[in-house]
């Protein structure tokens, strides 16, 4: 009785994995339809995209699940302009490396929803311009140097 429990759970629960993806890829299409005019789309991850507007030099990482873990020599997608970065409600992780300093040395705040519960290593390390972070109140860990110089940091 237990087993036919458990498999029908399974069942379940591969169903609704399933319509999260289904449905985080209509999300994506219908964001990326709003704002091809003034933001760029890059995928990070199955659930994760990272929408980058030019004009007004914001990154905004939606969808749902961690993001990944980056080598230190990688060190993240390349968005040179972006001064805010928000991740958005759904994302629960900011993996090792995603922010620093090679390329997000431009970076000036960042806003992070309250589902993330942790940051990686080095996740934002070297953002000499980085003034400004709002955590999220549901943090349960921050990576070794996930913010070691940024000497601009007031908040």
């Amino acid at each position: 009785m237990c087993q036919q429990s458990a498999k029908k759970f399974a069942i379940i629960l591969e169903k609704e994995i399933a319509m999260k993806k289904l449905l985080f890829a209509v999300l994506l299409i219908c964001v990326q339809i709003s704002a091809w005019a003034e933001a760029y789309p890059y995928t990070i991850s199955e659930t994760i995209v990272a929408m980058y507007d030019y004009k007004i030099g914001e990154l905004r990482i939606q969808g749902f699940g961690a993001m990944p873990d980056y080598p230190y020599e990688y060190q993240g997608p390349s968005f040179y302009e972006a001064e805010k970065v928000i991740v958005e409600d759904g994302i629960t992780s900011i993996g090792a490396n995603s922010f620093s300093w090679r390329i997000h040395n431009v970076i000036k705040s960042v806003e992070i929803a309250s589902s993330v519960t942790n940051i990686g290593v080095n996740a934002f390390a070297y953002c000499s311009n980085l003034e400004k972070v709002r955590l999220s109140e549901g943090l349960e860990m921050i990576g070794v140097s996930a913010f070691s110089y940024d000497t601009s940091l007031r908040e």
